[in-house]
């Protein structure tokens, strides 16, 4: 078709602007042209790359482009494919944008397949979640600060896997505004 695709440099904020819903009038109309049905069809390819790994490896989201449910490893896959080295996660967004709905999601999902989740909130937003499971939730008041040691074994306890782990290197999963830790 002799078609070629142009990346755009210096109107791409414009054109991003008005992908957006309901900002379609902000289109710049030099970034038009006129074409036949048969042809346009090859712009409108709603194919993705995103690949689905196994319900029990990753977590549930969707495809953003026909909401179809993909499994997707954000841990695992990442660290063995070279991609990333550690497991840390920022998750940020404006004010109601869904990042403590998202965080749940991971977390339920995650504690579901048998992990162990240290979680540390600002405002209260993962206290149902740990309700629901039965896990340990600390709050904290100026009077009474928050003071825990992950270190310590009571009395007749032994240290387990999950300890030695968390000896070696702590990860926290964090939402915005929190800062991250990590154990010398």
């Amino acid at each position: 078709m002799d078609a070629a695709a142009k990346p755009e440099l210096v109107g791409a904020g414009q054109i991003w602007w008005a992908g957006i819903p309901g900002n379609a009038a902000d289109f710049p109309m030099n970034d038009t042209f006129d074409t036949f049905a048969e042809q346009a069809c090859c712009f409108l390819n709603l194919e993705s790359n995103y690949r689905s790994v196994s319900p029990g490896q990753g977590i549930r989201f969707s495809d953003r482009l026909n909401g179809k449910p993909v499994y997707v490893d954000l841990f695992d896959e990442p660290r063995t494919s070279g991609i990333a080295s550690n497991m840390g996660m920022l998750v940020c967004g404006s004010s109601g944008g869904g990042k403590s709905m998202t965080i749940n999601h991971i977390l339920s999902t995650l504690y579901q397949q048998g992990a162990h989740c240290v979680t540390v909130d600002i405002g209260g937003s993962y206290k149902g979640l740990c309700e629901l499971v039965g896990g340990y939730y600390f709050t904290y008041t100026e009077d009474n600060p928050i003071r825990f040691n992950p270190f310590f074994l009571a009395e007749g306890n032994v240290l387990d896997t999950e300890k030695r782990k968390f000896k070696g290197a702590a990860h926290l999963l964090m939402e915005t505004g929190t800062r991250s830790f990590q154990p010398q």
